[in-house]
């Protein structure tokens, strides 16, 4: 993928973000304070996939993505994370009071990035 078009599909993304903030922000408190996990993370897709929880079906609120919600034991258990880079993960890891965990999955590549809310 072509650094253009990985541009433009952040861009989207960023949009969506706008919209879906305040309640990525609530669904990862709930998510910590249930102890369900210490490392909520929401994967943004254009694409239906099977991962995590659906949360926001992109053509349900005519968004450029859908978001679905995971855990950091979800995506080493699915091998998307390789368990010896799992600490590396955690040390990277963003205050997940101050920042959302994104992980952006675009055709032939994904990528984690790290928002504020």
């Amino acid at each position: 993928m072509e650094n253009q078009e990985l541009e433009l599909l952040l861009e989207t993304l960023k949009k969506d973000l706008i919209f879906y903030k305040p309640y990525l922000k609530e669904t990862a408190t709930e998510m910590m304070a249930e102890e369900f996990t210490k490392h909520p993370i929401f994967i943004a897709s254009q694409q239906n996939i099977r991962v995590g929880k659906a949360l926001f079906d992109r053509k349900e609120f005519e968004k450029s993505w859908s978001i679905n919600a995971t855990t950091l034991s979800q995506l080493i258990e699915l091998k998307a994370i390789d368990e010896d880079k799992e600490a590396d993960f955690r040390n990277a890891f963003k205050d997940p009071e101050t920042h959302m965990c994104i992980l952006m999955l675009v055709p032939k590549a994904a990528s984690f990035v790290f928002v504020p809310y």
